[in-house]
């Protein structure tokens, strides 16, 4: 029974230097396209208005889009299991990322909250990967103990400027957004020593969480 579980929920280790890349799952590839959906859909309405306005709006809802992919890219790097919670944690990203699209193509108008939360789940998703990643593997505290505290803080501002909305909104999301986009910078020194495995299916994966 103990090992049927063990099996379906696996203790995390991260990736050892020398393990052999696995192939892109069918999991990966649906999830992936998800995004496929959520660019269609900011590139649809940058179509429909082909003013400044709207090219700086599809830039700055793509940068957290694209930021929710790489996060889970480089996580998966590092992590990946194929037990049943990888998959439950999965699909919970497909969830968020799903809400995402349906929120994206107006994400700076009616849907902003969406928009906001939707970001807010996913990031909340991937840091909670990241402290059970560090939980299971001390070694790797070093770095994941930086994400989890200021990707936290991140998640609280989005959560924050989604009810707050206006010039205040804007400016929380953004903060939120740098701190997502820096934190990885300050634990670069860190990032060998936690993890010395090299790229399996990223190349040159590095500081990205």
């Amino acid at each position: 029974m103990q090992s049927n579980f063990r099996l379906l929920w696996n203790k995390l280790q991260h990736h050892q230097p020398g393990s052999d890349a696995k192939r892109v799952t069918w999991l990966e590839l649906f999830y992936e396209l998800i995004f496929v959906v959520v660019i269609a859909r900011l590139a649809h309405h940058l179509a429909a208005h082909p003013d400044l306005k709207t090219f700086i709006e599809f830039v700055l809802l793509f940068i957290p889009v694209w930021w929710v992919w790489l996060s889970i890219a480089y996580y998966n790097e590092r992590f990946e299991t194929f037990d049943l919670s990888f998959r439950a944690f999965t699909f919970l990203q497909m969830l968020s990322v799903a809400a995402i699209a349906a929120t994206a193509e107006y994400g700076f108008s009616k849907t902003a909250t969406g928009f906001a939360l939707s970001y807010a789940f996913a990031r909340a998703v991937i840091t909670f990967m990241w402290w059970r990643a560090g939980r299971h593997n001390p070694q790797t505290r070093v770095v994941t103990n930086v994400y989890i505290r200021n990707f936290s803080l991140s998640i609280v501002l989005w959560v924050v400027a989604a009810f707050v909305g206006g010039p205040l909104g804007l400016a929380l999301k953004a903060a939120g957004l740098l701190i997502d986009l820096i934190t990885p910078l300050l634990t670069l020194k860190d990032q060998a020593t936690a993890f010395p495995a090299a790229a399996r299916k990223l190349p040159n994966a590095s500081a990205s969480s």
